[in-house]
C-alpha cells in the first residue's frame, strides 16, 4: 500500500514539475515576445527620428530655394526663356471686373450688419 501511495505521489510530483516547467517555458516565450516587440519599437522610433530630420533638412532647403530673390530670378529666366510676361495677380481688378458692383455692396452691407449683430 506505500507503494502505491508512493507511486501516486512520485506521479503527482512529477506532472507538477512538468506543469512547472511548462508554464516557466511559456512565460519565457511571452517575455521574448515582449523584448522582440521592444526592440521594434525602438527600430520604428530611430526611423521615425530620422524622417523628422529629412523633413526639417527639406524645410530648410526648400526656404533656402523658394526665397523672395530667387522667385523672382526664376520669373525673369522664365519670361526670358519663353518670350512672355508675367503680370501680378491683381485681387480688386478681379473681383470688380467678375462681380457687378450690387452684389460687392450687398455683400459689404451684409458683412457690416452681422459684425454689428455680433457686438
Amino acid at each position: 500500500m506505500t507503494s502505491s501511495i508512493m507511486s501516486t505521489v512520485s506521479i503527482k510530483v512529477i506532472t507538477l514539475i512538468l506543469f512547472a516547467g511548462m508554464s516557466a517555458c511559456g512565460l519565457l516565450a511571452v517575455r521574448q515576445q515582449r523584448i522582440a516587440l521592444a526592440h521594434d519599437v525602438a527600430g520604428l522610433h530611430r526611423t521615425l527620428i530620422q524622417h523628422q530630420r529629412d523633413i526639417q533638412t527639406f524645410h530648410v532647403r526648400l526656404q533656402d530655394e523658394i526665397s523672395g530673390d530667387r522667385i523672382h530670378q526664376m520669373i525673369q529666366q522664365f519670361e526670358e526663356d519663353n518670350g512672355i510676361l508675367m503680370v501680378p495677380f491683381q485681387t480688386e481688378e478681379c473681383l470688380n471686373a467678375c462681380l457687378p458692383n450690387s452684389v460687392l455692396e450687398d455683400a459689404i452691407t451684409h458683412t457690416a450688419e452681422s459684425d454689428l449683430l455680433v457686438e
